[in-house]
């Protein structure tokens, strides 16, 4: 009620806002009066020593962090949404790692392929059996990069890798197969 009647005052009576508010205009002036409340001067206090320890531990720290080191350190007790509050007020956040999505995705409208090598990955001679590999690899910006590796498969031999922005790797594969058409041929 009294901030209405504080952001209006510049435009309208004091007087007559309260009248029409239903509240008295000395309640409005006391209230007016009077400093922060105890809860929001100890959010003010908390939220200095939450910025201290979001910086000391060098932007890393999130809201269930922060509430163990002020309990265990500081000695001081509150809730951890209370923390979590104090610092979405801040503009605090802290560094989570975001689960990476697997690189398998089968489409089950697709026929499996067959095991043509039944598990068994070893080669007596270059050129029996082919291989390839796709890994993601976090590279801090907002998409992951994929690393490609395919080979013959003989011991620590991969012939091709290259890193893609897909997972598909369609570039990769084209080049793959081109390469071992030559090899073979």
């Amino acid at each position: 009620m009294f901030l209405f009647v504080e952001r209006e005052r510049a435009n309208h009576s004091v007087v007559t806002m309260c009248r029409v508010r239903g509240v008295s205009t000395s309640g409005y002036y006391k209230w007016r009066g009077q400093g922060p409340s105890a809860k929001a001067r100890e959010d003010a206090r908390l939220t200095e020593l939450i910025v201290q320890i979001h910086q000391d531990s060098r932007g890393t720290y999130g809201a269930p962090r922060i509430h163990t080191v002020l309990a265990l350190k500081y000695g001081i007790r509150c809730s951890q949404k209370r923390v979590a509050r104090l610092m979405r007020q801040a503009g605090l956040t802290g560094v989570h790692h975001r689960r990476l999505r697997g690189c398998t995705q089968r489409d089950p409208a697709r026929p499996s392929y067959p095991d043509l090598v039944r598990r068994d990955f070893t080669a007596t001679a270059p050129n029996q059996l082919w291989a390839a590999d796709i890994t993601q690899h976090a590279t801090g910006t907002s998409t992951p990069r994929w690393r490609l590796a395919s080979g013959s498969k003989r011991p620590r031999s991969w012939d091709q890798w290259g890193f893609g922005r897909r997972r598909t790797g369609q570039r990769h594969c084209r080049k793959l197969f081109c390469h071992a058409a030559d090899r073979v041929a």
